[in-house]
């Protein structure tokens, strides 16, 4: 039995995904982030690309690919 106080790995992962914000974002809610993970641990990024088109709307100045709060995850190319 598992005591429920002990924190396991997350066992989800993102492989040669591709993170875009293009002409298709509508803008009406401003871009920040292409993931937002807070209170996670062991999620993988594994060659993944995130990218913003320089000419679309909506998108703050400050925009990240990952954002993490008390987060523990790993990113690796491939």
């Amino acid at each position: 039995m598992t005591d429920p106080g002990t924190q396991r790995d997350n066992l989800s992962y993102f492989t040669n995904c591709t993170f875009e914000i293009t002409d298709d974002y509508p803008g009406t809610t401003t871009f920040y982030k292409h993931v937002d993970l807070a209170d996670v641990q062991g999620i993988d990024f594994r060659g993944c690309d995130f990218s913003v088109d320089e000419q679309v709307n909506g998108v703050s100045t400050w925009n990240s690919g990952i954002a993490a709060y008390d987060a523990v995850f790993d990113v690796e190319a491939t």
